[in-house]
């Protein structure tokens, strides 16, 4: 039996625990909330393979979430509760790194569209550009590619017929856009066969820009009283970039002549590595 000033411990506990339990909303709402965040992230996480959404669509409808929860909140003057901020703000983590990966591989596998890609990588706001030191790079490269650059242009080889003459020696002439640029004696021939790196030249000029290659053969040992030392000539026009790209030949219309060409000086482009796992 207990006295007025006294208390029941079992009462007391009661309260206690009661007062916690006037707590418990509060703390259930946080949970709630955490909860939700990391469980919304792993469902956007599956749902972007499984439906293969690109990553700016993603971008813009976290976009829309964003907008919509302020205007659901601030606008109807209702209380957020914490609900939609954790989603919203985890949603926008992941599409950016999604949004990253996107646009980074458009960069590295764009082909002709690789300066519009890598523009796109450096800009784009939905781009974490966790990559921007080898996509800034490698735009920097593709413009290098498109400017005035010094090409060497080539004649690699020169195929002699089996209707020639064998072992003489010939002057060769090269012209590019009506410029003397090689002027080579001694070149020795055998019939059916080729003669390799023949000599070179400059050239300075865009990948698109055009070059007029005209190839004289003229041969300058034995005797040729009853016959004529011309063994051929032959022109050509291409861009400097399919002579790049492959060889190019020349018929000299003689015996079967046929000179060679193949141009080099492209830089060399940077490797953009693979998206980090």
């Amino acid at each position: 039996m207990l006295g007025s000033g006294q208390t029941d411990p079992t009462h007391v506990g009661h309260q206690h625990i009661s007062r916690r339990r006037e707590q418990d909303p509060e703390l259930a709402r946080h949970e709630l909330v955490a909860t939700r965040a990391v469980g919304e992230e792993h469902q956007l996480l599956f749902l972007v393979p499984v439906f293969h959404v690109t990553a700016l669509t993603v971008g813009v409808l976290v976009q829309v979430l964003r907008i919509a929860g302020e205007i659901g909140h601030e606008e109807a003057g209702l209380p957020s509760f914490g609900l939609e901020e954790p989603f919203v703000w985890a949603a926008r983590r992941t599409l950016k790194q999604s949004a990253d990966r996107w646009l980074y591989e458009r960069a590295r596998t764009g082909g002709k569209n690789s300066e519009e890609a890598c523009r796109s990588y450096l800009t784009e706001k939905w781009s974490t550009r966790s990559m921007h030191k080898f996509v800034d790079e490698y735009q920097r490269h593709l413009a290098k590619r498109e400017g005035p650059l010094e090409f060497t242009v080539k004649l690699q080889r020169l195929e002699f017929g089996s209707d020639g003459w064998d072992s003489v020696k010939n002057r060769v002439t090269v012209y590019a856009d009506d410029d003397l640029v090689i002027d080579k004696n001694g070149v020795p021939s055998m019939k059916g066969q080729s003669t390799m790196d023949v000599d070179s030249f400059t050239f300075t000029g865009k990948r698109s820009d055009t070059i007029a290659l005209q190839v004289e053969i003229e041969c300058t040992s034995g005797n040729f009283v009853f016959s004529n030392k011309f063994r051929g000539t032959g022109t050509a026009k291409w861009t400097i970039d399919e002579v790049h790209q492959a060889q190019r030949e020349i018929d000299l219309v003689r015996f079967g002549n046929r000179a060679v060409f193949r141009a080099e000086g492209l830089p060399k482009a940077p490797v953009l590595p693979e998206y980090p796992k």
